[in-house]
């Protein structure tokens, strides 16, 4: 698994469009949490996306609090922004 640290290392070294993109986000996010990082970056909130995925809001809270981990951010909207830049979403 690659860190995001490493893809920071790869933008600065000019090997973005090469590596970067290489990435995939199944190397860093379970399928649920990049379901629910698509349902966020359409600017759900967390009761909807539990509406649509049948699951608890607390859940989708529990997701969110994984994805900023995962992706070493302190938001959401750095989450979509990184995921934007890695061509995700």
């Amino acid at each position: 698994m690659v860190s995001c640290y490493a893809v920071v290392v790869i933008e600065n070294l000019g090997y973005k469009k090469n590596m970067a993109e290489s990435l995939a986000p199944d190397n860093i996010l379970t399928k649920r949490e990049f379901e629910i990082l698509k349902l966020l970056a359409q600017g759900n909130k967390d009761s909807k996306i539990a509406s649509l995925l049948y699951i608890s809001p607390l859940t989708v809270k529990t997701h969110r609090k994984n994805i900023l981990k995962k992706l070493q951010v302190k938001n959401c909207a750095e989450a979509i922004y990184k995921a934007t830049k890695l061509n995700w979403i």
